[in-house]
């Protein structure tokens, strides 16, 4: 798989340019992916799960959340929360600024509204984005209905994934042994 292969690349780059020791993050549309290498090699565990059937033996330790650029963002009213996947809108439709017909909120909107992405150089300038329609559906779905600013709803979806994210790299670390601050991360 595409996560795997990545590892295996970061391993490669570890050993040539001296890092022996990585943290790997891939974040995509739907999932992001968490693993490490050490000492230039991918780290394993000793048994795993597959789609939830226990595996007794050695695989790679590689974990993954449903948190990526097509991951709807919705508002739980009962928790009071904005929830950052595990829904989501893949490529097509995808989100609602590719234009394609997607109108639920993805975290690719969010990131569009603050500024992160250009709307005019999106994968090199193949796909524009459309900033009005990924604002549109940022209002309606969570802006309106936490009564709150365009740019707050795009920041509580931006600090959901983020915080997502972070405790998938946090528990990977653990899991392979390894100290965050001490260190790279290699996305």
């Amino acid at each position: 798989s595409g996560p795997i292969f990545g590892t295996y690349g970061a391993a490669y780059m570890a050993v040539h340019t001296g890092l022996d020791d990585l943290l790997c993050l891939d974040v995509g549309g739907t999932t992001a992916k968490a693993s490490a290498v050490s000492g230039g090699e991918p780290v394993r565990q000793q048994s795993g799960d597959l789609f939830g059937i226990s595996i007794q033996k050695p695989m790679q330790l590689l974990r993954s959340i449903a948190v990526g650029g097509g991951s709807h963002i919705q508002h739980d009213a009962v928790k009071e929360e904005i929830i950052v996947g595990p829904e989501s809108a893949g490529a097509s439709p995808g989100p609602a600024c590719y234009g394609l017909g997607g109108f639920t909120p993805t975290l690719t909107d969010a990131l569009l509204t603050l500024g992160y992405l250009n709307p005019d150089d999106f994968l090199d300038g193949r796909r524009a984005l459309d900033s009005v329609a990924a604002a549109d559906a940022l209002k309606r779905e969570i802006a309106g209905s936490l009564e709150i600013s365009l740019g707050a709803a795009a920041i509580l979806a931006r600090d959901k994934a983020v915080k997502e994210v972070a405790e998938l790299i946090r528990t990977t670390a653990t899991a392979a042994g390894m100290a965050l601050t001490e260190n790279t991360l290699a996305a």
